[in-house]
Formats: structure tokens, C-alpha cells, sequence
């Protein structure tokens, strides 16, 4: 947004309009009965100055008993593995491309920051998702947050990759139960129709359609199977003819094989009014 601006301070980079609406955002929920009882969190996606100045603007104004009381937590995502807080908010702190955020550790610690609510997830951002590299795992991040306040829409943006109507409809049943979900993703030179995706492991979904998986074509996809499971991923696979027979006791087992990977639904989010630092907001469940 026009007023969210990274800058240098005293312990290194630093958004100001970011931090003060972060700030504002926590007073407003603690004046809201909604949230009674609830414990908020703060992870910040650039250095530590940005949480130093967060935590010192809200002992600030709530003080040190209230900040106890809520079990207020402030820090990057490194600070909040294994642990959790019923409402995050996070801090992007980039209002640019300078440095892009598309490594493996990178991927990690969004992930970390996105689980760590357990009722409620706020964004804010002051860079455009667009403006980011194509590749960047915080505008994918904020991609997604928008897409899921419409759901029609994402189901449509993902649907243009899925090769079949079979597959469509499989991927509407993993995006009407909340699951993040990457249609024909490549691995080991092969693509897999479905990737779910959760905070500490993935499962390969396979959609065997009869009219495209004839013995040879098993043959080779089982082949295909056993050497990506060399490489550490597990499959999950269904077939057209049990699917279009009864839809509901054909993924039974897949819900079970999630959970018992803990892979879990994303939050899902809405977009709220327009604000200065762009939040993005998940509904309070």
C-alpha cells in the first residue's frame, strides 16, 4: 500500500505503517468480545527488528500484565515451532522484490508462520503479490489468502491444469474440505495429479481414470509410482469407476490417510475491507 515502507532502523529493517496497523489490528481485537479469552501471536517474515518494534509498541499501549494474559508471542517463525496461539497475525514487512523468497528454507518457514493459528490468521502486507518474483513463496502466501475468500475462483484458476473431468471433481472435494492443493505437479521428471500439501509432509493424490489407464499405461504408472516412492513420497490413488459409483466412499480413505499424515486443512480466509497495511484475514471459527 501507499504508506507501507520498509526502512533501516536501529536493529535493521523495519515497516512502520505495518508494525502500527499490526498493533491496531491486536487493540481492536482485544476490545471485541468475540475474542475473549483468546491468545494472539505475532510472526514477522524479515529479521527480528520488525518484532522488536511490534512487542515495544504493544507493551506500550497494553502493558506487561495484559501482554502476559493474552500469552502474547512476537517473533519470526523460528520462534513459533511447536507452538501455536488461537489468532496470528503476520507481518510481511517487504513493500518490494528486493530479495526473493524462493528457497526450500523459505517455503519452511511460511509454512510454520500460516500453521501457528489455531482459530484465526491476519496478514499484512504493504507489496503488491504480483509485484513479487513469480516464484515467491510470500506471494504465494497472499495469492492464496485472496483466492480462498473465493472459492469459485480458486477452484477455477486450479481446475485449468487438471486434465480431466475426473480430476476436476476430485479437486473440488480436496478445496471444499480446505486442503492446500498443487494439480499436475512435477517430481523425478514425472508429473503427479495432485500434490496435498501440509505443514510437515505431502501426499501424492493419483486420479486413475479407465478411459486413460489401460495395462500398459498401469504398468508404467505403478513403475512411475515405485520410483518416486525411492525418493520418500507417498501415494494415495482412486479410480474413475468407484469415484463416479459413489463419490463419498471412494475418498473415505483419503480423508483418513491425511490425517493420519497430519496433513491438515489450510485456514481457510476472507478479504476484509481495504486498510493501509493490507491485512488479509481468515473468518473466527
Amino acid at each position: 500500500m501507499p504508506d507501507g515502507v520498509r526502512t533501516r532502523g536501529q536493529y535493521g529493517d523495519v515497516n512502520e505503517p505495518e508494525a502500527s496497523a499490526v498493533v491496531q489490528r491486536i487493540l481492536g481485537c482485544r476490545d471485541d468480545p468475540a475474542y475473549d479469552g483468546m491468545t494472539f501471536g505475532v510472526v514477522t517474515l524479515l529479521g527480528n527488528a520488525q518484532g522488536r518494534l511490534i512487542e515495544q509498541k504493544l507493551l506500550a499501549v497494553l502493558g506487561g500484565d495484559e501482554y502476559e494474559q493474552r500469552r502474547i508471542r512476537v517473533g519470526d517463525p523460528y520462534n513459533f515451532q511447536g507452538d501455536e496461539r488461537d489468532v496470528i497475525f503476520i507481518s510481511v514487512v517487504a513493500d518490494d522484490n528486493r530479495s526473493a523468497a524462493t528457497k526450500k528454507a523459505d517455503q519452511q518457514r511460511i509454512n510454520v508462520a500460516a500453521s501457528r493459528a489455531r482459530n484465526q490468521l491476519w496478514i499484512f502486507h504493504s507489496v503488491d503479490p504480483g509485484a513479487l518474483h513469480a516464484d515467491d513463496v510470500r506471494g504465494h502466501l497472499l495469492t492464496y489468502a485472496y483466492a480462498v475468500n473465493d472459492p469459485q475462483a480458486q477452484a477455477a484458476t486450479l481446475e485449468e491444469k487438471c486434465e480431466s473431468d475426473f480430476e476436476k471433481r476430485v479437486l473440488r472435494d480436496l478445496l471444499r474440505r480446505g486442503y492446500r492443493v498443487r494439480p499436475q505437479h512435477e517430481a523425478g521428471g514425472c508429473r503427479i495429479d495432485f500434490v496435498v500439501q501440509g505443514e510437515h509432509d505431502r501426499l501424492a493424490v493419483e486420479c486413475d481414470g479407465e478411459k486413460f489407464h489401460g495395462p500398459q499405461r498401469w504398468e508404467a504408472d505403478l513403475r512411475r509410482q515405485r520410483m518416486l516412492q525411492d525418493q520418500g513420497w507417498k501415494f494415495w490413488r482412486v479410480r474413475g469407476s468407484a469415484y463416479y459409483r459413489h463419490p463419498e466412499a471412494a475418498l473415505a480413505s483419503l480423508w483418513e490417510r491425511l490425517d493420519e499424515l497430519g496433513i491438515r486443512p489450510a485456514v481457510t480466509a476472507a478479504v476484509p475491507e481495504q486498510q493501509s497495511a493490507s491485512p488479509v484475514m481468515s473468518p473466527l471459527e
